[in-house]
């Protein structure tokens, strides 16, 4: 079964759900790894993701706080996992106001990449 995404209650459902969590609905990279996990009933999508959400976009220390758009990490077409995020002053960067770096590592790699948005 496809995600039921083109459910406006669905798409918001889950828009929600990633939202709590400091995620994004990228519908290209979520669809797939949904539509081959999902095979349940339709009325249960957004109970069924909610759980495989909190499961897929783990973090080590709390839940990423943008200063910005979220731009959740992927290695390999799968969430990264989030390890902390840390905010430097501008008279520190040198940049016009706060800079936040947002660190991700895929466990199995050992990759680890990083997202700095400036406020």
């Amino acid at each position: 079964m496809n995600p039921p995404f083109d459910d406006e209650g669905v798409y918001i459902g889950a828009l929600a759900t990633l939202s709590e969590l400091g995620a994004d609905l990228d519908e290209d990279r979520l669809g797939p790894l949904v539509a081959i996990r999902f095979d349940g009933p339709r009325d249960g999508f957004l109970d069924w993701f909610a759980r495989w959400a909190a499961s897929t976009f783990r973090s080590l220390s709390g839940r990423p706080e943008w200063e910005q758009n979220p731009e959740w990490l992927y290695f390999d077409g799968v969430p990264m996992t989030f390890v902390g995020q840390v905010s430097v002053p501008p008279e520190l960067s040198g940049l016009h106001d706060v800079a936040s770096f947002y660190v991700f590592w895929d466990r199995d790699s050992g990759v680890t990449e990083t997202v700095v948005q400036v406020r």
